[in-house]
């Protein structure tokens, strides 16, 4: 299962809430929030991506900015089952609107989450 979450629409602890609610298999409002709603086990998400439309038509964010969101927000897409991590997913950037100078600085975030993976839109 792949999964988006919205830098801009959604905040840290509401993103935090919904993977608690699809990978959590212990006991916790929102595990049982999901149990409530008719599904008693937890999915396997296998690539969480964090930020939507963080260029252009959605977000104009610089890619410093982007790369600070990007830490915060992937601190909490938490592992509660090790044996199936959770792959965080980062978008890329539209290479004409910006200098070599900040696609550099802005690469940075890859580092920050030895599981990231780089998604280009160019």
């Amino acid at each position: 299962m792949k999964v988006l979450v919205s830098v801009q629409r959604e905040n840290v602890q509401e993103m935090s809430e919904w993977v608690e609610y699809m990978t959590f298999d212990g006991v916790s409002p929102m595990a049982e929030l999901r149990k409530q709603n008719g599904h008693e086990k937890p999915w396997k998400v296998d690539y969480f991506g964090v930020g939507n439309e963080n260029w252009g038509c959605g977000g104009n964010m610089t890619p410093e900015h982007y790369a600070n969101e990007y830490r915060r927000y992937q601190t909490f897409v938490r592992n509660y089952d090790h044996t199936k991590p959770i792959k965080k997913v980062y978008n890329g950037h539209n290479l004409s609107q910006y200098s070599k100078g900040e696609i550099k600085n802005a690469s940075s975030l890859s580092k920050s989450e030895p599981s990231a993976i780089r998604l280009s839109t160019s």
